[in-house]
């Protein structure tokens, strides 16, 4: 007998049919994906994809460090390291660890340096890929690894900061972190800053080999750190972004994000760049304690920021969360371009590396996309000021920078007074002046007429801006050091009349006990507790005001 086909025989067929057209479909999508390496929504004049090049399928990707000529360098999921041309994706080497790298790559004179998920640190050779040392730390180096001069800096989940030799991988020293972390360290100004997964942070002065601060937030985790001048700045993902003295780890100051802020900063010049969980982007000026400008992003397909934003150029690119790129002028938070793939399925770009023309991003599906910039109109604020004069002066403003964060606060003086000639109405070249001019002569400070100096470019610095503040509390606080302390006092007021800040109270409060007007300056205490929010500072004020009391009954003031 032949059997009768039922209608739901037939609807399997068709179903198995469809299946299998469908899988058709999506191999040859991914097949032209993989031929056609630039295909994907264009980008506009400014930049152009290169090549994508498949690695790990993991849930984290791949990671990489690019070169300014065009050797890129990536790990992935499987232990993979490899090096690439970044004008065609070809590879040079592949040297295969036996673990998961987690940790981005570091690039040292002829060296690639990663950490992987057993806790080896381990250098290969640039151009050959064959291993030149590696060492054990107790557990996974999960964050990108930092290297300044000759010593590389690594964090592990085994608590420990580690100082290496990059030649050879010898630990110098460790710190205890007392809890685990998967952030990058900072160096610069003579410091090294760390932060922990639980909310500690700790300032190191690694030529004396001490623990210079400790700092707890209360809040974990906590980003990785920047340094900008001299302050160390990291955010805690309940929305906060931190400023600490970088040489002290004294409170600065703390701005409030209104969001969670979930991933890295990123840093040009003076400004502080982030993103929040609520999709936006956000500039912030760390000297004058404000923000720049905050714009909502809204991604073609609906997603919000996947990953940190690195600055490339003009520009702040910030990767999204399905497969989507997005470039903000710096100046403006105007949106110069973006890039949106279209044919893979949508995956975060995250652990974004810029160099020279090359912008190397990696997506969450395992693909890593090169990116070449390649010119186009600029935007017209950034064009405007873009003359000469101008570039001059910021060209010698990023000299004196780096001379004062290699803790040669002369020749930073120096470059300053140049920039000056070029740019004599900036107020914050003015100000970094000034700064300079006071560590002139180690922590002692400078001789008196050089102070002087100092307060002449930070009035300066207050006729061109009245509402710079900073350079207002800076002020107040280097007559105090001169022993003008009727003339700190009036600053310090001014100050406050410009806006409520808990630095200017406390310094305030120094400044008025010098002056004997006890009564005052425990106002000025009082105020600054209402503004604290570190128990340990807050603490610290009530058992000063406890023991002045105290005095007070005992005849001692």
């Amino acid at each position: 007998m032949i059997p009768v086909k039922t209608g739901m025989e037939h609807d399997c067929k068709r179903m198995t049919i469809l299946r299998g057209l469908c899988m058709a479909i999506v191999l040859f999508a991914w097949l032209a994906a993989f031929c056609d390496p630039a295909h994907g929504a264009p980008a506009g004049p400014e930049i152009e994809l290169l090549w994508k090049k498949a690695f790990a399928f993991g849930p984290a990707g791949v990671r990489a460090a690019i070169e300014e000529t065009g050797a890129v360098f990536v790990g992935d999921d499987t232990g993979v390291v490899a090096r690439l041309d970044a004008r065609t994706g070809t590879e040079a080497w592949r040297h295969q660890s036996d673990a998961r790298v987690r940790s981005a790559p570091i690039l040292w004179q002829d060296f690639v340096i990663f950490g992987n998920g057993n806790g080896r640190v381990t250098a290969l050779n640039k151009q050959t890929g064959e291993q030149v040392w590696t060492l054990e730390t107790g557990g996974e180096v999960l964050g990108r690894m930092r290297v300044a001069g000759d010593v590389v800096y690594a964090n592990s989940t085994d608590g420990y900061l580690y100082a290496l030799y990059a030649w050879d991988g010898n630990i110098i020293w460790r710190y205890n972190m007392q809890q685990p972390s998967s952030t990058r360290p900072a160096a610069g100004g003579g410091m090294v800053i760390c932060t922990g997964d639980r909310g500690r942070a700790a300032g190191l002065a690694p030529g004396e080999r001490r623990v210079a601060w400790e700092y707890i937030s209360g809040s974990s985790p906590l980003t990785s750190p920047l340094i900008t001048d001299t302050a160390a700045v990291f955010a805690a993902d309940r929305g906060a972004l931190y400023g600490l003295d970088l040489a002290q780890g004294t409170y600065l100051w703390k701005h409030m994000a209104d969001a969670p802020i979930p991933f890295d900063l990123a840093s040009a010049g003076d400004a502080v760049y982030f993103t929040t969980s609520r999709g936006e982007a956000v500039a912030f000026d760390a000297v004058a304690q404000k923000e720049i400008w905050r714009v909502t992003l809204a991604g073609e397909r609906g997603g919000a920021p996947g990953g940190a934003p690195a600055a490339a150029q003009r520009w702040l690119l910030v990767p999204f969360d399905n497969a989507e790129l997005y470039a903000l002028d710096l100046a403006t938070g105007e949106t110069a371009w973006s890039f949106r793939e279209t044919v893979l399925a949508p995956g975060a770009f995250a652990g974004l590396s810029v160099g020279g023309d090359w912008i190397a991003a990696p997506n969450a599906n395992g693909y890593l996309y090169l990116f070449r910039i390649a010119g186009g109109t600029a935007p017209a604020a950034v064009a405007a000021a873009a003359d000469k004069t101008a570039s001059q002066s910021a060209a010698l403003l990023e000299q004196a920078k780096q001379a004062f964060l290699a803790g040669d606060y002369t020749s930073a003086a120096a470059i300053y007074r140049n920039a000056l000639e070029a740019d004599p109405g900036n107020h914050k070249a003015h100000y970094n002046l000034a700064v300079a001019l006071e560590h002139v002569g180690g922590e002692r400070y400078a001789t008196p007429v050089v102070l002087d100096e100092a307060a002449e470019h930070y009035a300066r610095a207050l006729e061109i801006d009245p509402q710079f503040l900073p350079a207002r509390i800076n002020l107040g606080i280097l007559y105090s050091k001169l022993q003008q302390n009727e003339r700190a006092a009036q600053i310090l007021r001014e100050a406050l009349a410009v806006r409520e800040d808990k630095n200017v109270r406390y310094n305030l409060a120094v400044v008025l006990e010098k002056l004997g007007q006890a009564k005052q300056a425990r106002e000025q205490w009082e105020a600054y507790l209402k503004l604290e929010d570190n128990e340990d500072m807050k603490n610290k004020i009530r058992e000063h005001l406890k023991n002045s009391a105290a005095g007070a009954v005992n005849g001692d003031n």
